[in-house]
């Protein structure tokens, strides 16, 4: 009779954020994949606003002298940014800034037409590139698959991760916290490895 593996996990609160991050940082844990993630996530959802400014919106307002379409895209940042606040409330407002930005720019390339006939094609070759790019840092340097094919939610974290790493990375923004995190994620990436192995 074999023993039950040990269930690693930082916390058993999923509302904790240091198992928040756990369950994003042991598909993230190497290096390239990392900065794979930091271009490749920000090319995701700017292309992804500006495909969906060809969808049908449901009126529009002006911000900063912009015009903004009120569409999926908006709509789907209006519920995800208010979560990241909660979550935790500095990587929160520096997401609202950053993609609040995005937002900005993007439907200015549309309302003005910067990109003529051609916005919907350069969007799905940036939206093209940002997935090939992630699943390339996991295949090949991370060796993971993508979180998403485990659960499909995470991919809503992605984001928020994102700017996360940019705090952690440049301003040292919770140091000390995630490097007692990462001693947690570093064994449970072990015993997936391990496990890996047994079954080839």
């Amino acid at each position: 009779m074999t023993s039950k593996q040990e269930k690693i996990r930082v916390s058993d609160s999923p509302f904790d954020f240091g198992q928040f991050y756990f369950s994003y940082a042991i598909y993230h844990y190497n290096d390239v994949n990392k900065w794979v993630h930091i271009f490749g996530i920000p090319s995701i959802a700017f292309s992804l606003l500006g495909m969906l400014h060809h969808t049908d919106g449901f009126g529009s307002f002006i911000l900063a002298d912009q015009p903004i379409r009120i569409d999926i895209g908006l709509l789907l940042f209006a519920v995800l940014l208010p979560i990241y606040t909660i979550v935790d409330f500095v990587t929160g407002l520096a997401s609202t800034a950053f993609f609040i930005a995005q937002i900005i720019l993007s439907n200015y390339l549309y309302s003005h037409n910067i990109l003529g006939d051609t916005h919907m094609k350069v969007m799905i070759g940036l939206h093209i590139f940002g997935w090939v790019a992630q699943f390339v840092g996991h295949g090949i340097f991370e060796k993971r698959a993508p979180a998403l094919l485990d659960n499909l939610l995470l991919i809503f974290v992605a984001p928020f991760f994102f700017i996360f790493e940019v705090l952690n990375i440049f301003l040292g923004y919770k140091e000390k916290e995630v490097k007692e995190w990462n001693k947690v994620v570093a064994r449970e990436i072990k015993q997936f490895r391990e496990n890996k192995s047994k079954k080839q």
